[in-house]
């Protein structure tokens, strides 16, 4: 006997083709998109992580920082210590100057000059005195040009003035002369 199928087999069967193409793409469309999803955490996480980096290293900055001022407050301190220390290393070198240069004046002091006044501004000396000759203020000069202590001594001026109560005039002087206090 012959069977004759009156039902639209076509019609089913075209549904069941498109239905086994849908399959057969979602099954090959599966992997990229789980693809896509994986790769998709797996950057959400690497950005998270450098999120969380960059945040500790701003603290890290922000502490640092901290010391870093704390660092220049101490660098400050010291330059200012380290000037301190240099001004009294001077000074203590520059301490007994003076006394030797007051004892060279005196030591140098031919037996007809006196002296009237001393005045020093910086390393410049001026001297100003009496003597009865001009032999003595010569003498003077040079025996304070052979000191360690003096150079460039220089007349400024002489006079000659006379003076109550002398017999001869007195040669009023001026000099003027450079000091060191390492005496060399």
């Amino acid at each position: 006997m012959i069977k004759i199928n009156l039902l639209p087999y076509r019609a089913q069967r075209k549904k069941q083709h498109i239905v086994e193409h849908l399959i057969i793409a979602g099954l090959a469309c599966l992997p990229v998109i789980l693809g896509i999803i994986i790769s998709f955490l797996v950057i959400n996480f690497k950005i998270s992580g450098l999120d969380n980096t960059i945040a500790t290293t701003a603290q890290e900055i922000k502490r640092q920082q901290a010391t870093v001022e704390k660092i220049k407050v101490f660098k400050e301190k010291k330059e200012a210590l380290l000037k301190k220390m240099d001004i009294i290393k001077t000074l203590q070198k520059n301490k007994s100057g003076p006394v030797h240069i007051l004892d060279q004046l005196a030591v140098n002091l031919p037996g007809k000059l006196w002296l009237l006044g001393i005045k020093q501004s910086g390393m410049n000396l001026n001297l100003e005195g009496y003597a009865f000759d001009n032999q003595s203020i010569s003498r003077y000069m040079v025996n304070l040009e052979k000191s360690p202590y003096f150079k460039s001594v220089d007349l400024e001026k002489i006079s000659t003035e006379e003076q109550k109560g002398t017999r001869a005039p007195l040669k009023k002087f001026s000099l003027k002369c450079q000091t060191t206090y390492t005496g060399k």
